[in-house]
């Protein structure tokens, strides 16, 4: 008896060890998978944070081909990326990502390299909305007046041309009474202006335009001049990233890049390009320049003043007492002109209302530069045509 007991007890306690060695080599095989997940989940979250830095760069190097500050430890997505821009002509762009960092198991780090093309185009660009004055998504509408100009020519004309084409992938809309669009309408779907609203040719397209984005917004995001250009400072709430111009006050924007939630004017906004120079402003939630303020780009030439948005669901108005001279392009909104523009503008609902005009100047759709990656260069896990 006691013999078969203490044969029972030697069984029991090897079945116990062989279950004890299995439980630790489960856990270490699961520990290791849940290693390994982690650190594929860590690679591929810094993968996808530096190719986000590599496109901020490319997007800073399309406003300013002369970039070479770069980016330090950047927050992107819950890490970080740093962009080193090399001083060869076109540059070489070295981007490390970083993920979040997992209690535990730190953060990993991937790197991305890649020599950029700086391109230019000399030929119109109206596949991309270079040869338009109004371009919208769904619906563009001339209840005032649309013609053009050259602001090469004179940037003060008093004549104006028949070239100021329209153009919607939906609907085109003019109120009848006068000639509403100088030069010629295309719409994709939807209805057509009336003819006698419309100097040139009422065309329904067969094919819809691919509207020009406000992508530089990523870049001008990570890097601006909002605390530097900009002034008075009194204006600007760094914390909501929101400028107010009073009644009364005036204040003005030095060439420059700027990223504003809200731009509410209701005194004078000066943008100081009379001696050269661009002012990009992207807007992330609205523009309100209200009835009898002013909106100046001293230099009169609407290709130093880029105005962009990224808030699909913002209405951005145009009230001011003076002319401004601007490239609008916000084309996830829609947008109200309810004052003089020189420029152009596009969006997801463009109007020229009742009393407004929009001169295009045509030499916007002139020679057009750009930045991408050159064939064949490389990076760690990421490929690039």
């Amino acid at each position: 008896m006691k013999s078969e007991r203490g044969s029972g007890l030697i069984l029991s306690l090897i079945a116990l060890t062989a279950f004890s060695l299995m439980a630790v080599l489960v856990y270490r095989v699961t520990r290791t998978q849940v290693r390994e997940s982690l650190q594929l989940k860590r690679q591929a979250q810094a993968q996808a944070i530096a190719e986000a830095g590599l496109e901020a760069a490319l997007n800073r190097l399309y406003l300013d081909s002369s970039w070479k500050t770069g980016y330090v430890n950047t927050d992107f997505a819950g890490g970080k990326f740093t962009v080193v821009v090399s001083t060869d002509n076109p540059p070489l762009l070295s981007v490390t990502g970083y993920s979040a960092s997992i209690l535990g198991f730190g953060s990993a780090a991937r790197s991305v390299r890649a020599l950029t093309a700086i391109t230019t185009s000399t030929s119109p660009v109206s596949g991309t909305g270079g040869g338009y004055a109004m371009l919208a998504q769904v619906e563009a509408a001339s209840y005032g007046i649309v013609d053009s100009y050259s602001s090469s020519a004179n940037p003060n004309p008093v004549v104006f041309a028949s070239n100021g084409d329209v153009w919607s992938n939906g609907t085109v809309l003019t109120t009848v009474g006068a000639l509403r669009i100088n030069g010629n309408a295309y719409y994709f779907s939807g209805s057509a202006p009336n003819a006698a609203t419309v100097s040139g040719s009422v065309v329904h397209s067969t094919y819809t335009q691919t509207l020009p984005g406000s992508t530089p917004c990523a870049a001008i995001k990570v890097s601006n001049n909002n605390t530097t250009g900009l002034s008075p400072q009194s204006y600007y709430t760094a914390s909501s990233k929101d400028v107010t111009v009073p009644s009364g006050g005036t204040a003005t924007l030095q060439p420059g890049n700027y990223y504003f939630r809200r731009l509410t004017i209701t005194g004078t906004l000066n943008v100081n390009t009379a001696a050269g120079g661009v002012v990009n402003l992207c807007v992330s939630n609205y523009i309100s320049a209200n009835a009898g303020c002013q909106f100046n780009n001293l230099g009169k030439i609407p290709s130093r003043l880029m105005i962009y948005g990224d808030n699909a669901t913002a209405t951005q108005n145009f009230r001011c007492s003076t002319p401004l001279h601007a490239k609008i392009q916000i084309t996830n909104q829609t947008i109200e002109l309810y004052q003089t523009v020189y420029g152009r503008v596009a969006g997801n609902k463009t109007h020229v209302n009742a009393g407004a005009i929009l001169h295009y100047d045509t030499e916007l759709a002139g020679a057009v530069s750009g930045v991408d990656v050159s064939t064949g260069t490389w990076s760690a896990g990421f490929d690039r045509p």
